[in-house]
């Protein structure tokens, strides 16, 4: 006699589900779409979210470091200059210029065009970046509360 079972009627529970070879280009949960939508939309939220990162780093590093950063470039190149003028060097400052990108045919109205036509193609991460920076820049402010822990 066979064993009495409860599913019958109902698909076998041990048979295995279809597999994808099956059903060529069919997604019957509809994944693939909806992993697909949220790459394609989220790509620039990753990227602003980058921004904003780095905005914030760069911020909170301008904040300790700026005032020793621009008195260290400044003064070396009072130096190098001091030095040139005594002649005790010789700067060959096209070389200069080349090792920026500023050769003969730098231009900086095309590089200000090029600078602001990005931002105008990336307001989101631009403005992520930038209050990023803002926050990361911010002096940190003390509370005027103490908080006595014990008397």
């Amino acid at each position: 006699m066979e064993p009495e079972t409860f599913h019958q009627g109902l698909p076998d529970p041990q048979a295995l589900p279809p597999s994808p070879q099956q059903f060529p280009g069919v997604d019957p949960t509809g994944i693939d779409e909806w992993i697909n939508s949220v790459v394609n939309s989220s790509s620039q939220t990753v990227q602003a979210l980058l921004f904003f990162v780095g905005g914030l780093l760069f911020g909170v590093l301008c904040r300790k470091y700026l005032k020793f950063a621009m008195w260290g470039l400044l003064m070396t190149f009072v130096i190098v200059k001091w030095f040139e003028y005594q002649g005790v060097l010789t700067v060959d400052w096209s070389g200069v210029y080349a090792l920026f990108g500023m050769g003969p045919s730098f231009d900086i109205n095309g590089t200000s065009v090029g600078v602001f036509e990005w931002i105008r193609g990336n307001v989101v991460v631009f403005s992520a970046g930038l209050i990023g920076f803002l926050l990361g820049y911010r002096p940190i402010r003390r509370s005027r509360f103490k908080v006595k822990l014990g008397d």
